[in-house]
């Protein structure tokens, strides 16, 4: 992936990621260990699902995976986590990674099942315990969420958006506390509305919060 190319997928698709309160689009989702076709509504038919969008050469999927991994174990009873793999934030020939990012460099797959073992490799480097999906070679998933390079989201029981992160990697925000460190932050691209203000742990801990004092409903 060239510099053009990645500037394009960030600038081009930057309003058209879906927003908060919107409907989620609706997604296939291939999992890596078995090859079965998920469907969205599936994964959030009982519980929200958390949706990770990373890939190995993206530096903010790699150091924001240690915490996604803390949140995933604290919150696992409130919804449900996946990683969805997609296209390579900075593959070996393509847009440089910055100098701390080069130990994450790896080629571009040439075949879907590059892919799928990409993210296998992913997944059991961070300890994840959630399903791995992978986006297909087309890229569609990457697109249609504007996920590129790395994105979180919150899809509820009824298909709704209900967290969508800001873009990353600038605005990748799973913590707090977390601080993608990256220079030439555009902060103009942090004001876009239907965009999530704070962190999808800021997010959690409200939504622990309000299902504790639902009032209990009589049958």
């Amino acid at each position: 992936m060239s510099a053009k190319h990645a500037n394009e997928m960030v600038y081009g698709r930057l309003y058209n990621a879906p927003k908060v309160g919107e409907k989620a689009p609706v997604s296939d989702f291939v999992e890596a260990m078995t090859g079965r076709i998920i469907p969205l509504s599936r994964l959030h038919a009982d519980k929200p699902v958390v949706l990770f969008f990373a890939s190995w050469s993206c530096i903010c999927a790699q150091e924001s995976s240690p915490p996604m991994k803390v949140l995933s174990e604290k919150y696992k009873d409130l919804c449900h986590f996946v990683l969805v793999y997609i296209v390579e934030a900075h593959p070996v020939g393509g847009f440089t990674n910055p100098e701390r990012g080069r130990k994450y460099d790896t080629p571009s797959p040439l075949s879907f099942s590059d892919r799928i073992a990409k993210s296998i490799r992913f997944a059991e480097d961070h300890k994840f315990k959630f399903p791995i999906f992978v986006d297909a070679l087309d890229d569609r998933l990457a697109v249609k969420w504007g996920a590129w390079p790395v994105r979180l989201f919150v899809v509820d029981r009824s298909g709704t958006v209900v967290f969508a992160g800001k873009q990353g990697p600038w605005f990748h925000k799973p913590t707090r506390d977390f601080d993608p460190n990256l220079e030439g932050v555009p902060h103009s691209l942090g004001k876009i509305p239907g965009y999530s203000e704070g962190s999808l742990e800021d997010f959690l801990e409200n939504l622990a919060t309000r299902r504790a004092v639902e009032p209990v409903r009589v049958r």
